[in-house]
């Protein structure tokens, strides 16, 4: 499945199958909406998906061998369930409408300039019959690309008209540019669209065709449309079983495309986006200069990719491994021995007081908008990125003003009229134990003994959680937090919503529970990303009701 197959490849997505199916949770697809033990199928709510902004850039590539990056330039997702991926929140505005018209428009002329013509058409259109033909052989093996599905005879015959509009007033090649451009506006083009020509009442579940299974796999988990081996399988009906699906499944997560869709996963997660263009106010911190964004943003991806594909996969590496990778520039900026030249390199990190990814500079960085770090800032990331429960929101009446930097010299002073004050103590007894043990990390991510001369106490407590206890150090923080299940159950959460699109439905209460059991026993990655590949909610689709 991935360079880690000298490792014994977990089976704990088999033994989910087994237990939930027995309990009629997971079900075969066959005949409608019952199990073979009488049990009712559960998928949860199936909502049409649009092509976000990085599922637009990469099916571009696949399927036009285009990497302009064309969605760049289109209006931003809201933040939905925090992925870009939220159906519920991929709306089409006025501008975005026009966006799609431009990318299909510049995406059109550039396949078939008279460098690309031949391998888009792949045919020899000389002579009037010879055109017709090509011209109809084109149609049916684009369209079925670009639509993730076969084209039907009335949508065959539309594209054909349309061609001969244009060829009454645009050579060969710009009547084929036309047919492209419409087509990639059209919904079956920027929507996933799952009907498979079926009509059912509402609240009914049908089970997904093959073409749409194969969709779900490659969205999932290259970002793109399906590949070729994937369409033949769709095109055989191979798709059919838990099984091949599995099967699929991890072979794609061999394709180096899947190291992307991981990337981009934890980028958003993580909130690691950003770290390119940091900037930071150089009085306050002389040492951070603009080209060491790229470079801690460059550590932490290295860092999570290599966990979760070279080591050991599990979500406890991604807290608590006790290595990094940098190159000369960062072990200057850390202020401690490493590599020589500019190539990123493995570390061991020894007595270094960092370990994981949440201890490296760069997301402390990314968690200090302004010039002092912040306690409340980083504690509520942690109870909200990492264990799902962040905290609400200040009531209205209440003025929210961060203490200003001289006001005490260390920020657990600053902030001490949170434990003080009743109204604020409510809260803050949640968040603010979480995010000082952070302090001796500043605003860049370098280690300080002390604050303004006074030495800093990084001592917390993870309050709240199944993990609540004392913690003398950021370092012991990040161990504990690598060892709870309510952790790894939200880990697990944020890939499920991630992988289907949306937010949880009751529906999904008993799937969800399984799927959180099993990877808390296993704490796989890789074995969790096929597993939501086996459950109702990725096998059927569901009818809206009112």
């Amino acid at each position: 499945m991935t360079k880690r197959n000298t490792r014994e490849k977990a089976s704990w997505g088999l033994a989910l199958f087994s237990c939930c199916a027995c309990q009629g949770y997971i079900s075969e697809p066959g005949g409608g909406a019952s199990t073979e033990v009488g049990m009712t199928v559960q998928p949860g709510p199936s909502p049409i998906r649009r092509l976000n902004r990085f599922e637009y850039n990469n099916t571009a590539r696949s399927l036009l061998d285009d990497a302009s990056q064309p969605a760049n330039s289109f209006p931003p997702e809201e933040a939905g369930n925090g992925f870009g991926n939220d159906a519920t929140a991929l709306g089409a505005s006025q501008v975005l409408v026009e966006s799609f018209a431009t990318a299909a428009a510049e995406l059109a002329e550039r396949a078939t300039s008279a460098e690309r013509l031949a391998s888009l058409v792949n045919c020899q259109p000389v002579g009037e019959q010879a055109e017709r033909e090509c011209t109809a052989a084109f149609i049916q093996n684009f369209g079925l690309r670009a639509f993730r599905g076969p084209l039907s005879s009335g949508e065959r015959d539309r594209f054909l008209s349309l061609f001969q509009r244009s060829r009454a007033t645009r050579d060969f090649a710009g009547a084929i540019a036309d047919v492209v451009a419409v087509m990639l506006q059209s919904p079956r083009f920027l929507y996933r669209v799952e009907l498979d020509g079926a009509t059912l009442e509402r609240g009914a579940v049908a089970r997904l065709s093959s073409y749409e299974i194969a969709s779900r796999l490659s969205y999932f988990l290259l970002g793109s449309m399906p590949d070729d081996e994937l369409f033949e399988a769709a095109r055989t009906d191979a798709l059919g079983s838990r099984e091949s699906v599995r099967e699929q499944a991890e072979r794609l997560l061999s394709d180096p495309r899947a190291h992307a869709v991981v990337d981009y996963f934890h980028r958003n997660l993580f909130g690691l986006a950003g770290l390119g263009s940091l900037e930071r106010n150089r009085i306050a911190y002389p040492s951070f200069t603009p080209e060491l964004g790229p470079l801690l943003q460059r550590e932490t991806e290295m860092f999570l990719d290599d966990v979760v594909w070279q080591g050991t996969g599990r979500f406890a590496t991604l807290l608590s491994a006790d290595y990094t990778f940098r190159n000369a520039r960062l072990a200057e900026f850390y202020g401690v021995p490493g590599p020589r030249g500019d190539a990123f390199e493995r570390v061991e990190l020894g007595s270094e007081p960092r370990r994981g990814f949440l201890t490296q500079a760069g997301p402390m960085a990314a968690l200090t908008p302004g010039v002092s770090a912040n306690p409340v800032i980083r504690g509520v990331y942690v109870r909200g990125r990492l264990f799902c429960d962040p905290p609400p929101d200040p009531p209205p009446a209440i003025m929210v003003q961060e203490p200003a930097p001289d006001a005490a010299p260390t920020a657990r002073e600053r902030f001490s009229n949170h434990r003080t004050d009743a109204v604020c103590n409510t809260c803050h007894a949640l968040i603010d134990p979480v995010g000082l043990p952070f302090e001796n990390y500043d605003g860049v991510g370098q280690w300080r003994d002390a604050e303004n001369g006074v030495t800093i106490d990084s001592s917390g407590d993870l309050a709240g959680t199944d993990s609540a206890g004392p913690v003398a150090s950021a370092v012991e923080l990040v161990q504990k937090i690598a060892q709870s299940p309510q952790a790894h159950r939200c880990y697990s959460d944020h890939w499920m919503s991630f992988a289907y699109g949306r937010g949880f439905a009751p529906e999904d209460r008993a799937m969800r529970t399984q799927v959180e059991t099993a990877f808390q026993s296993s704490g796989d990655i890789l074995e969790l990303l096929v597993a939501l590949t086996q459950t109702d909610a990725f096998m059927y689709r569901s009818v809206e009701t009112p």
